[in-house]
């Protein structure tokens, strides 16, 4: 949360999410970014949440290295 680059005033509202080892954002933890750029219009519409998370760019879960196994 120190460094995640989230403003002051906005941690409350936008907490930061931990993610464990290399997944994808839940729906629920896009939601209110999604929300707020759509409030801002950034969006014109709501993306559909497989329109924003693409898994393909992620490591094999089965096939990685120390980094993710031992941290």
């Amino acid at each position: 949360m120190e460094h995640g680059a989230i403003p002051d005033g906005a941690r409350k509202r936008f907490p930061m999410p931990i993610f464990e080892g290399a997944k994808a954002p839940a729906k629920e933890e896009i939601e209110p970014v999604v929300k707020w750029l759509k409030e801002k219009s950034f969006f014109s519409q709501i993306p559909a949440y497989d329109d924003l998370v693409n898994t393909r760019f992620l490591p094999d879960p089965n096939n990685v290295g120390l980094a993710f196994c031992c941290r």
